[in-house]
């Protein structure tokens, strides 16, 4: 049996990003809901990348952090959210993207002492704005909603 192994360059990151963004964009209706999906699908790509170097950095022989539960955690947590905002489910998807957003932010903290997480951290730091951004519009909208009689 012959395993495809796709190699990671300079490229492989910005090409991910984009074929998430282009696959959500080209699914739904232009809207101003369809921004929001555009951020979906960017931070979408962004946890698959941030997956990918989690698991080339476990590798590493001399990195010994425990990353593995916090990325499958990462990833359970967005799909929660992005659940939640199709369903119109305001509360569930502000939950998962604060969960999305503390389980970022402890994994800022595990990395900050690695030497080689430097990029690791900056897509870090992009889930965590994103992820921020988009429970702040969610909260919006659940005000609206409350609000309305």
């Amino acid at each position: 049996m012959t395993i495809i192994t796709i190699p990671r360059g300079h490229w492989f990151k910005p090409c991910l990003v984009a074929l998430c963004a282009l696959v959500l964009t080209s699914m739904t209706p232009r809207k101003a809901a369809a921004q929001e999906l555009d951020e979906y699908g960017l931070l979408a790509g962004l946890i698959t990348i941030v997956q990918g170097e989690m698991d080339d950095i476990v590798q590493e022989p001399d990195i010994h952090l425990p990353l593995g539960h916090l990325s499958s955690k990462l990833h359970d947590d967005f799909l929660a959210a992005l659940e939640g905002h199709l369903e119109g489910d305001r509360a569930q998807e502000i939950a998962y993207l604060g969960r999305v957003d503390g389980v970022a932010t402890a994994l800022m903290g595990m990395t900050s002492p690695c030497d080689v997480c430097g990029e690791l951290r900056e897509d870090l730091q992009q889930v965590i704005d994103i992820a921020a951004d988009l429970k702040l519009r969610a909260q919006a909208k659940k005000k609206d909603d409350d609000d309305r009689p």
